[in-house]
């Protein structure tokens, strides 16, 4: 895509789709329309979709690979997310879910809002049968409030995950790891 605002909600369920920003860094944004649940999201069981070099903006979710924790594997999607700058989402900045999900996710910068709010928003997670790599990410600003705190990196009812070298600050929890962090590697 060339350099532009593109106010729409992506959806991409083929397999081997390379969604490559032309230009500089910040050239070429995807905003999400009002009420867009999800600005940019690989499912149907689409296999090896790269979104690289965008600024992603709004939705609940910024990216969404998979759909929901109950959805069968073919409802999956995979792929990366490499060099992206995504913030304004309501709920979670880059999302991996569901089995049959495998995710690369690096040299992301994710920013939550950075108030309190009571969404708690989360910047990077993982979960639910998904799997993939956390590498070399900035993640902050997502703030909850007294009964929800917003963490920078989730990491639930998986295993399987590879998370190093990433910077996270000023969320409510920096990183949690909920249900079999053994299995972790």
């Amino acid at each position: 895509m060339f350099a532009g605002t593109y106010t729409e909600a992506v959806t991409i369920t083929k397999t081997d789709i390379d969604l490559i920003a032309v230009g500089k860094p910040g050239d070429v944004r995807i905003q999400a329309p009002a009420g867009a649940d999800i600005a940019v999201q690989v499912a149907g069981g689409a296999k090896d979709v790269d979104i690289v070099g965008f600024t992603i903006v709004g939705g609940n979710a910024g990216i969404q690979f998979g759909t929901h924790f109950d959805s069968p594997a073919s409802a999956s999607g995979s792929g990366s997310a490499i060099d992206d700058t995504v913030f304004g989402y309501a709920q979670v900045g880059i999302e991996a879910i569901g089995t049959g999900t495998h995710v690369e996710v690096a040299r992301d910068t994710v920013r939550g809002p950075g108030t309190a709010s009571s969404s708690a928003p989360i910047g990077i997670q993982i979960s639910d049968g998904a799997r993939g790599e956390v590498e070399g990410n900035i993640v902050g600003g997502n703030l909850g409030n007294s009964t929800n705190e917003g963490v920078g990196i989730l990491i639930f009812q998986t295993s399987n995950v590879e998370v190093e070298h990433n910077v996270v600050f000023g969320n409510d929890e920096e990183s949690c790891w909920r249900r079999s962090p053994a299995a972790l590697t």
